[in-house]
């Protein structure tokens, strides 16, 4: 399989003391290492097994905190859909 894109764009709503972000996996047939989880734009490793994998981007600023999600679709030895 070939690695499973991970981008997100994350923008802060007034002066903080900084931006964190993170990504994690919330679902699929087997966990998969992301290359970088604290970067907005990554890469998870290449899934082997068919299924749908889920993974969650969270930002937060130390007074509000907000996510968005996104799904792969990965079927044989197709490359993945993005969903």
């Amino acid at each position: 399989g070939v690695p499973l894109p991970l981008a997100g764009a994350v923008t802060d709503d007034g002066p903080t003391s900084g931006l964190a972000l993170v990504w994690s996996q919330r679902s699929g047939p087997r966990i998969l290492a992301i290359s970088d989880p604290v970067a907005a734009e990554t890469t998870a490793a290449a899934a082997q097994e068919p299924g749908q994998y889920r993974f969650r981007l969270t930002a937060g600023d130390g007074t509000s905190r907000s996510f968005a999600e996104v799904e792969h679709q990965v079927s044989g030895s197709e490359a993945p859909v993005l969903t």
